[in-house]
């Protein structure tokens, strides 16, 4: 796992959050179907042994939230994050942290403590592009993140839910003074630490 993948999985475990909608029999039990059954240390030492088995990780992640979007209250999507990579990598580094939670456990994790940034209403995807690197983003997160740049007086201008060079430029600066990778993006790592 990369370090920003273990990063990101100790800011979403420290953080905890709002709480998912949950639903279970009168013991507070439920079926879980699928590679989320999996003890974690399970499913890691499986995608050891077949690389291309993080697809169907994936698949099953996003499965996952489009459920939490369909029934958790004013949501469109529950994750601020679109990278289904970047999602991946946090919950599999959250498993390696937690060997012996299930997959889903610790996706529920991961998504209660994220549930802070979701997106409310459907809106436009954003791409940035600054240099080499490449995010895309809900104009609704683009909007959140320039009013906490804005907040912190690194961003000037008015925020707008658009991306150019003065939001690049904050960006690059908040990156900096949080010892994040500086790519004048909102990658995942970046955006969960001005978010969540």
């Amino acid at each position: 796992m990369n370090k920003v993948g273990l990063g990101l999985a100790a800011a979403v475990i420290a953080i905890g959050g709002t709480s998912l909608a949950a639903a279970s029999d009168p013991k507070g039990s439920y079926a879980i179907r699928g590679i989320g059954s999996q003890e974690c240390q399970t499913l890691l030492q499986e995608l050891e042994k077949d690389k291309n088995g993080s697809l169907s990780v994936a698949s099953w992640i996003l499965g996952y939230m489009t459920a939490a979007n369909r029934y958790e209250p004013t949501t469109f999507d529950i994750s601020p994050v679109t990278d289904v990579r970047a999602l991946t990598n946090i919950a599999l580094a959250l498993c390696q942290k937690n060997p012996k939670a299930r997959l889903e456990t610790v996706l529920s994790d991961m998504l209660r403590a994220m549930a802070r940034a979701r997106v409310q209403a459907d809106s436009p995807l954003v791409e940035m592009k600054s240099g080499n690197a490449t995010a895309v983003v809900r104009q609704e997160v683009l909007l959140a993140i320039q009013q906490r740049l804005n907040q912190r007086g690194l961003l000037k201008a008015k925020p707008d839910g658009s991306y150019g060079p003065q939001t690049d430029a904050a960006l690059k600066e908040y990156q900096k003074a949080e010892t994040l990778p500086v790519t004048g993006v909102a990658d995942a790592a970046t955006l969960l630490r001005i978010l969540v």
